[in-house]
């Protein structure tokens, strides 16, 4: 099998549903940050911490000490003062951005597992190791799953053996294969918490175990 529909990866249309859920991460990571930011001087439940920061990142920035700008200091104090506003804006950038990091972070992980399960997907179908042949059943897509929504796949169900069905997955860029079509599938391991296949269509030259 010279090359399998897993070869392409569908990373626009995966990032464009995953910034479904990087909103739901942003407003974790704005509670979080709430949660981090707050001290003794400023006694505010998470949110409403959260809510302060953001508001005071534009203060502390239009307002800086004279002799900051200036830069004529004239004693140690001063100095430190302008170090301390120089830390003070720092702390309140990091704080305002975090949510943003941390939705960032879950978009890069995510998009990185994308890519490594059409790999080790677009390998095994490619090899021909380990495969086994099921015949699409009929109907032969059924109700999608959060496995196969987030990783832009379709669910199709397979018949391995008499009164055996199986689900697996085709990449959404494939057409729904008809009823009686032979696929060659291949165990991708545990995702999600459950054993997932996917499968390609069957090229007779490959050889595979039939269920």
């Amino acid at each position: 099998m010279s090359m399998t529909p897993f070869h392409y990866i569908p990373k626009k249309v995966f990032l464009l549903r995953m910034a479904r859920i990087s909103i739901f991460v942003f407003f974790i990571g704005f509670v979080l940050m709430g949660a981090m930011a707050n001290n003794e001087q400023v006694n505010l439940g998470p949110i409403d911490m959260a809510g302060y920061e953001f508001s005071r990142l534009p203060w502390v920035l239009t307002h800086p000490p004279a002799v900051c700008v200036s830069g004529d200091f004239v004693s140690e104090f001063q100095k430190e003062r302008c170090g301390d506003y120089q830390m003070e804006v720092a702390l309140t950038a990091f704080w305002v951005f975090f949510p943003f990091l941390f939705a960032g972070l879950f978009l890069r992980v995510a998009l990185s597992r994308l890519i490594s399960v059409y790999q080790k997907a677009g390998k095994a179908l490619q090899s021909g190791k380990g495969l086994f042949i099921g015949r699409v059943t009929h109907p032969a897509e059924m109700p999608n799953d959060l496995f196969g929504w987030a990783f832009c796949l379709r669910s199709i169900t397979v018949e391995l053996g008499r009164n055996k069905q199986l689900r697996v997955y085709l990449p959404e860029s494939m057409d729904v294969p008809e009823p009686g079509v032979e696929l060659a599938i291949c165990d991708l391991g545990r995702h999600f918490t459950r054993s997932r296949y996917m499968a390609a269509p069957y090229t007779p030259h490959v050889a595979v175990v039939r269920g």
